[in-house]
């Protein structure tokens, strides 16, 4: 009896289906999240398994990653390994190895653990007292990232005071109120498990009309002093605007902004029987900018300087050294 010849290729391939079925590819080692910084080596390194051939590619978020020298890849002995000699920052991404042979295909997704960037952020804020303000960072990098906000050393925690929020790579921190203790230097800070990076916001809460503004002097010499103070070269007295009070070795002026008028150059003179001085040092407050001049600096003017800012909410300090050099 004769087979016809399709016939015994038709019962060839059944047997080798039967015996021979070819196996799936499977991971036999996956690999796992990469993490690195700019500069460094990433290497995603995956063991297969299953019926030969195989063959292995490699996509990026999604995209075939084409031939690129830069970008090594290996498959020997069942092991695929993709290594990128020095990472940038376009290297960042979701990376899948798919394995294929004629059974099916198989997809594995590590990725690349970026580090954190600050892409957006303010230099200084300025906000009328009584205003909300809100200090906003965009970030960039890899989740999962912590944030937090320090001013003087403290870190600032959401409540009455302060509301922070951390969403879409967005920092902020919203004050609802603005107030002049509210002033200074914000540090702001983001890290993951491969880096931080942090910057510095100004915020400057300026004086409104209404406002009470203490200027003060300190002052020494044999007793009794007298102490006067002038705006330009009128001499000031106590006023609904204007409050002039010496205590000991301090001598202050509490000025009440209600008008454009009451900015200006403001002068402290002390007096006693030897004489007086105090005409080198003026006071300038206008545009919300107070300013200390210092004409002609002799050894009593070196020393530490205080910038104290009053108002009804509290109070906001900027302390100054001065050295006085070829004396």
């Amino acid at each position: 009896l004769k087979v016809p010849q399709h016939t015994e290729l038709n019962l060839f391939l059944f047997y080798k289906h039967l015996f021979f079925q070819s196996v799936p590819p499977t991971f036999v080692k996956k690999t796992e999240n990469v993490s690195t910084v700019l500069g460094d080596a990433a290497t995603f390194c995956c063991s297969v398994g299953g019926s030969p051939p195989l063959s292995v590619q490699w996509q990026r978020d999604g995209n075939w990653i084409p031939e690129d020298p830069n970008i090594e890849r290996t498959f020997q002995n069942n092991k695929a390994t993709l290594r990128i000699p020095a990472c940038e920052v376009t290297h960042g991404g979701k990376y899948t190895c798919q394995v294929v042979n004629e059974a099916g295909a198989l997809t594995l997704s590590p990725g690349v653990v970026e580090p954190p960037t600050i892409q957006e952020k303010p230099e200084v804020v300025k906000v009328t007292r009584g205003d909300p303000i809100s200090l906003e960072c965009r970030l960039a990098g890899t989740p999962r990232m912590s944030v937090r906000w320090i001013k003087h050393g403290k870190e600032l925690q959401s409540g009455r005071k302060h509301h922070l929020y951390f969403e879409n790579n967005i920092s902020s921190l919203s004050i609802q109120s603005a107030q002049l203790e509210d002033s200074g230097e914000y540090l702001f800070e983001v890290r993951n498990s491969v880096g931080s990076r942090s910057c510095k916001v100004l915020l400057v809460v300026l004086a409104i009309m209404g406002s009470v503004v203490t200027m003060e002097c300190k002052v020494a010499g044999s007793l009794p002093l007298s102490v006067e103070w002038s705006k330009g070269k009128q001499k000031l007295t106590n006023s609904s605007k204007a409050k002039l009070v010496h205590i000991e070795h301090t001598a202050s002026l509490e000025l009440k902004l209600t008008e454009g008028a009451d900015t200006g150059e403001y002068s402290c003179t002390v007096t006693n029987q030897a004489g007086s001085y105090g005409d080198n040092r003026k006071i300038t407050f206008e545009n919300n900018v107070v300013t200390l001049v210092v004409p002609k600096a002799d050894s009593t003017t070196a020393g530490k300087y205080t910038c104290q800012l009053r108002g009804e909410s509290g109070v906001v300090e900027s302390v100054s050294q001065v050295t006085v050099l070829g004396l």
